[in-house]
């Protein structure tokens, strides 16, 4: 698959010996196909997704953190914005959780 080279070139994983204590978390690619009108295959997906559901908290992780944003708050900046004729700007990253770095050891 194109997508194990292309991970594999960012440095995503290592191959390491396993540990005797080591909790493995298990993984799975989700497969995604995109159709256009004429109902051909326009694009393909493939998203590695670590099931880190068999993780106990205090034991594998210590907290967890995703921010994410409110319709609500979202809809309070965009009056202020429109109020005070401010002009707003969206960006997207892609990624950004894959680049942190971590504090524990996960074997996969």
């Amino acid at each position: 698959m194109a997508q194990l080279a292309q991970l594999d070139h960012m440095d995503m994983w290592k191959l390491v010996e396993l540990q005797d204590h080591a909790n493995i978390v298990r993984s799975k690619f989700i497969l995604h196909y995109k159709h256009d009108a004429a109902g051909n295959i326009a694009s393909r997906k493939a998203r590695l997704v670590m099931q880190g559901f068999i993780q106990a908290e205090g034991i594998n992780y210590n907290e967890t953190f995703s921010p994410t944003e409110k319709l609500s708050a979202i809809c309070i900046i965009a009056a202020i914005a429109v109020h005070n004729n401010w002009e707003l700007e969206q960006m997207d990253i892609d990624g950004a959780y894959l680049n942190a770095l971590l504090k524990e050891t996960i074997y996969m």
